[in-house]
């Protein structure tokens, strides 16, 4: 997948790929094209095509760029987008390109924007600052100026540590200034129902990729995690089958919805949620099944999936100690770490020992070293690539 760079070009494109498109039983045709606005749905990297793709079920045509998809859209795109992605990290408003060179420029610059859109003075804000290769290098010094007219033409004042705030994003990068909105609040994976969480968790919307990626949505054959954890893939899987959107799984708030305009925004998230609760599957749902040796993670599994309100079986035991598996797919993310001991050794031969007594299963995990492979005496297809916690991780699948 080709990743473009200049998010102008790009949503010059998505618009145009827009003029007929029907979005949410609207229809965008050129008389509304001044009521798009540009967005940019940042991602994990490795996750823009799954990314993508969702948005394409939402009728929004994305581009890929560096660290995630640029497009265009309306107020009921953004809120679509917040409600119903996956994988997505969180959605920025981009609201100003322009060259820069120096302070008086910036200053310039920053002071046409229409502020009042986003921000109140009931609500702190959060000012990010990245600068590469530019004439204005010193981070610190442009969140600083930028908080400053800020606060005298808005009124706004900084958040403290922890506490809730609006973020402002601000890119200068070879003296070119792209400024952002963040539209999401908190990150985009915390859906609501894991309070409950064991060592090394797994954020939920790598898990939904993970699920999305390995092929079993498919068909949706019964599913089985031998590594459950707090059980997040499990449940993302079983949030995928019941067609429930993560905005429907808590009652969760958007950074929109504390913007000036934010009955607009409201009445949008009320209205699309009731659409998407109609859209949900009320067949009872493939079979899920989960287990870890550790006594906690398996009861962290079963508060997280009944606060999601999902039926998903839990059991207490080790792997090797699965003694029967009836026709089903295994999707795990296994114990790995830097040294590879006897425990983990026999893990991942025991791991490829199924794969090969059992060619009727289809076998998705998690790998973040070429030796855990090796140990397994498998050969195993790549699926998607992308980071965990800072490391580089494949989904690999047998068959």
């Amino acid at each position: 997948m080709s990743i473009r760079v200049g998010w102008r070009q790009s949503f010059f494109r998505a618009a145009a790929a827009r003029k007929s498109a029907s979005c949410g039983g609207r229809t965008i045709g050129k008389k509304n094209m001044k009521d798009l606005n540009y967005y940019f749905c940042i991602c994990n990297p490795g996750l823009e095509t799954l990314a993508q793709n969702e948005l394409r079920l939402l009728r929004i045509q994305g581009v890929p760029e560096v660290g995630g998809l640029a497009f265009s859209g309306t107020d009921r795109d953004v809120v679509q987008a917040n409600l119903c992605l996956r994988t997505a990290s969180r959605i920025l408003q981009r609201i100003a390109l322009f060259p820069v060179a120096g302070f008086d420029g910036f200053e310039k610059q920053c002071r046409r924007i229409k502020w009042g859109r986003f921000l109140t003075p009931s609500v702190p804000i959060d000012v990010r600052v990245t600068c590469e290769s530019s004439r204005l290098y010193h981070e610190k010094a442009v969140q600083e100026r930028l908080l400053h007219w800020l606060n005298e033409d808005c009124a706004v004042r900084p958040g403290e540590e922890g506490e809730s705030s609006q973020r402002i994003y601000v890119r200068i990068v070879k003296n070119r200034c792209t400024i952002s909105i963040d539209t999401s609040g908190d990150h985009l994976h915390r859906r609501g129902y894991r309070l409950q969480t064991a060592k090394a968790p797994l954020r939920e919307n790598l898990a939904a990729a993970m699920v999305l990626a390995s092929g079993w949505a498919r068909n949706r054959p019964p599913l089985y995690d031998p590594f459950c954890g707090s059980g997040t893939i499990l449940i993302e899987a079983a949030l995928i089958a019941k067609r429930i959107v993560p905005g429907l799984v808590t009652e969760r708030t958007y950074a929109f919805e504390s913007w000036p305009d934010a009955s607009k925004y409201v009445e949008l998230t009320t209205e699309l949620r009731e659409h998407w609760r109609k859209q949900i599957r009320p067949e009872p749902q493939p079979l899920f099944f989960g287990s870890d040796r550790d006594a906690g993670a398996v009861q962290a599994s079963a508060e997280n999936a009944r606060r999601a309100g999902l039926s998903i079986e839990w059991q207490q035991c080790s792997f090797s100690d699965v003694s029967y598996l009836p026709d089903s797919y295994v999707l795990c993310n296994p114990p790995y770490g830097q040294r590879i001991g006897e425990d983990l050794r026999n893990l991942y031969a025991a791991l490829g020992g199924l794969a090969r007594s059992r060619p009727d299963l289809t076998i998705s995990w998690l790998s973040s070293d070429p030796r855990w492979q090796r140990a397994t005496a498998m050969a195993w297809q790549k699926r998607i690539g992308f980071s965990n916690g800072g490391l580089p991780v494949q989904l690999l699948r047998n068959g």
